[in-house]
């Protein structure tokens, strides 16, 4: 194994560096051709490549999982208003709405981590799927509760202040207390989580926004349509009455049933009793915890870049971790006195408790065996890779 580290003293050498990398990595893969030695590159800009790449992948789920979306939202949207006997043509425009919030909301969070000079990582892509799942909660009730006073027959703006009213303190406290929590989680010293957490209590801020913003004023424009069907006559929705009261009548019964069980005295010493072994797995959990980030599981199955993976990580660090000390002044091996200095610290070193000296040990000809050999190696079996 060779390891290959670069002393950065200008901000463009890192970009540098960076095309080297990624131009060794390329000669490995489809260059690189040899029956006796197989070679296998592996760096953080080729993780960075790699799970860019991988990323891209996701693109249909996540299409397909809007399409999941906004079905079950205009599925759940159609149920309400045949429900409150309020349907109309503008209950799929109300679905549209619903489900452009937390898009908009996505959109304009890569917009703004852009502007702001924030890289997209692979770990924030993992935010629109958990923005489209709760970013349409404070949507959902406003039109709930749209339809709820429907039959009310009150004013717009008075019937818009009773929804506020109503929703407006829950949806803020909710948001309020997503977007402290992931504001706290960006506080943390891992730079990819934190991003991450970032760019989700953002994308959250913004769904909140939207649902003010957007869908208030998009709920006002689909009370033309009601009107329309009130001002017609239409009763094709009459028979519906009956069906909601036997509804009601049943959710009023299981209602009061909930109420009996969890006012017994019985029921509230069982459920102290589970509370407390909850509290005892969770807080031996809390102790417990390790937190690792194992690259396996991140990279996927069919990258290349997990077999040099697997092979440092189960085969390199489990015989040995490798050591790196860094010496300012680079030592003049033609002088004897720094070169027994620097044979000395080796010395100690390998002198340490479960150092494997017997498998790094040279015992003669050492500066001949370790700088000859390498010589050989890097202008007979690696060609020089130019990058520009």
């Amino acid at each position: 194994m060779m390891t290959f580290r670069a002393d950065i003293s200008h901000p463009k050498d890192e970009e540098k560096m960076a095309r080297w990398e990624m131009r060794v990595y390329e000669f490995s893969q489809n260059q690189f051709n040899n029956s006796l030695i197989e070679m296998l590159v592996l760096g953080s800009e080729i993780v960075d490549y790699e799970m860019a790449k991988e990323a891209e992948k996701t693109v249909p789920y996540f299409v397909m999982g809007f399409l999941f979306m906004f079905a079950f939202v205009i599925y759940t949207l159609l149920i309400g208003a045949f429900f409150y006997g309020v349907m109309d043509r503008a209950k799929p425009l109300l679905a549209l709405g619903v489900s452009l919030c937390p898009v908009l909301a996505i959109t304009s969070t890569f917009g703004a981590c852009t502007l702001a000079g924030y890289r997209t990582n692979s770990v924030i892509l993992i935010m629109p799927f958990l923005i489209c799942g709760i970013g349409v909660n404070d949507a959902f009730l406003m039109a709930h509760s749209w339809n709820r006073t429907a039959r009310k027959h009150l004013p717009i703006p008075e019937r818009l202040g009773i929804i506020f009213e109503e929703v407006g303190p829950s949806i803020t406290i909710t948001t309020l207390t997503n977007v402290v929590t992931f504001l706290i989680g960006a506080l943390t010293p891992t730079p990819e989580i934190s991003l991450f957490c970032l760019a989700t209590a953002v994308a959250l801020g913004f769904a909140y926004i939207y649902t003010l913003m957007l869908f208030a004023p998009l709920i006002y424009f689909a009370s033309i349509f009601e009107e329309r069907m009130d001002n017609s006559g239409n009763n094709t929705f009459a028979f519906l009455d009956k069906i909601r009261q036997e509804v009601d009548l049943l959710f009023n019964w299981i209602l009061k049933i909930y109420c009996k069980i969890i006012s017994n005295r019985i029921f509230g010493f069982l459920l102290l009793f589970g509370v407390l072994i909850y509290w005892y797995f969770a807080l031996a959990g809390t102790l417990n915890i390790q937190a690792k980030l194992d690259t396996e599981k991140i990279l996927p199955r069919s990258s290349p870049i997990l077999e040099p993976h697997k092979l440092i990580s189960h085969m390199v660090w489990t015989e040995y971790y490798p050591l790196t000390i860094l010496v300012n002044n680079p030592i003049d091996i033609r002088l004897k006195r720094q070169f027994d200095r620097f044979n000395t610290m080796l010395e100690e070193f390998e002198g340490l408790k479960f150092c494997k000296v017997g498998m790094s040990r040279v015992p003669e000809n050492r500066p001949e065996k370790n700088f000859g050999n390498l010589t050989f190696f890097l202008t007979r079996v690696i060609p020089v890779v130019h990058y520009y």
